[in-house]
């Protein structure tokens, strides 16, 4: 068995015969039918289609033939391009995958795992019953959350905020879900995942946190401390992210030595069939004179861009940061396309002039969610969802320009 990996689309596994989507002098050609299908077909001994899986360029040039090719059924799709920006295919789609056409041999099995951003080509015995299980209900199905105290928090002009629960216990779980958190984030060394060096607790620990989330996402604060094998199973089967301090005197910041120490553990646990992910990676930040301060932010937020980090969480402390500094970071991050998390403090009930401000002002700088406790979630998507995002943006610039910082 090979396995490729690239960016998911939608969720589920689906398992079909390779057929890949060719060209010419540029254009698409109409897709073969593999050799396999065909026999069985002249031989009369398929009485249902065949499932296929497409293997394109790119996904826009697969999904213009699902629906003309009659002689099967396209159960999943696997594309070499990122590109695209038209709806999402109501069926698993992994895309970005490098080398796909020279690994992929046509008329092969390919099992397309959109839960995992995987590729698997040719699959041995333990994935096909792991796909088996799952097209047969066996498997523990993830819980959809279609209340509408679940939906994203959205400014009146379309602006999506995370709502981030900080949980540190179950109950704080089960307040989070029930106010529609989006994600969950574990501090570390709390009561639900202990700085415990037996590995065999951790295990129980991290596999009822995940229990509990019931599909939640889930942000994980480490201090390199978490077992790499126990990180890759557990990414197996939850959205999971890990989220490390920066290790300022490592080349790769701690970040490309952690993900080079979890790439020799995976192939580890390959060699014996046991099934793991590459959790995706986030940075514990705080204003730092040496590191992170305005002078430095750009050049900061690049460094953990080349280093892979997709998020930042940024722990304000007794007091919000200064709105310079943040709109600095944030603008830093936003041009990696890296979001901003803040640590906040809790609302209260009745909120004063200068909360309100607080609040708009930490909006308009430019972040992309908060972490806050379970109990303030609701409030927090109300507050967002009574603001503009370009006026809270605005706001922000006549307040610097108060504070006799020019709008750059």
């Amino acid at each position: 068995m090979s396995r490729l990996r690239g960016r998911s689309i939608g969720s589920g596994m689906a398992l079909g015969i390779a057929v890949a989507v060719q060209s010419n002098n540029g254009l698409p050609i109409f897709p073969s039918m593999p050799a396999s299908v065909a026999q069985r077909l002249a031989s009369r001994k398929q009485t249902e289609k065949a499932d296929i899986v497409l293997i394109a360029r790119d996904l826009a040039t697969a999904l213009s033939f699902v629906d003309s090719i009659r002689w099967a059924s396209v159960v999943g799709i696997a594309a070499e391009s990122d590109e695209y920006d038209g709806p999402y295919p109501d069926m698993p789609v992994v895309l970005s995958v490098a080398q796909l056409f020279e690994m992929v041999t046509i008329d092969t099995l390919v099992l397309i795992d959109a839960d995992r951003g995987l590729v698997d080509i040719d699959p041995d015995g333990v994935r096909l019953a792991q796909y088996q299980a799952e097209h047969d209900h066996i498997a523990p199905k993830r819980r959809l959350f279609l209340d509408d105290v679940h939906l994203p928090a959205q400014t009146l002009d379309g602006r999506t905020i995370q709502m981030v629960a900080s949980v540190s216990t179950e109950s704080d779980i089960a307040e989070a879900i029930t106010q529609g958190a989006d994600v969950l984030y574990v501090p570390f060394n709390c009561a639900l995942l202990p700085d415990e060096s037996d590995e065999e607790i951790l295990r129980q620990k991290l596999f009822r946190l995940i229990e509990l989330a019931v599909s939640k996402p889930l942000i994980l604060s480490d201090d390199y401390a978490l077992p790499p094998s126990l990180v890759l199973e557990a990414a197996a089967m939850v959205d999971l992210m890990i989220s490390i301090p920066p290790k300022y005197d490592l080349e790769g910041y701690g970040f490309t030595e952690l993900e080079n120490e979890l790439s020799e553990k995976e192939s580890e646990l390959e060699e014996l069939d046991i099934l793991g992910n590459q959790p995706r990676l986030a940075a514990e930040a705080a204003y730092d004179p040496d590191h992170l301060s305005d002078e430095n932010a750009k050049e900061w937020a690049a460094q953990l861009a080349i280093r892979k980090a997709e998020r930042i969480i940024y722990h304000t402390g007794e007091s919000p940061p200064p709105i310079r500094f943040l709109e600095n970071l944030c603008a830093a991050a936003a041009a990696y396309t890296i979001p901003i998390f803040l640590e906040s403090l809790p609302v209260r009930n009745e909120y004063s002039d200068k909360d309100t401000l607080e609040f708009q002002l930490m909006l308009g700088a430019g972040i992309g969610g908060f972490i806050i406790p379970p109990d303030s979630i609701l409030e927090y998507k109300q507050r967002v969802r009574d603001l503009s995002y370009s006026e809270c943006r605005q706001k922000m610039w006549d307040f610097l320009k108060s504070e006799g910082h020019p709008n750059e």
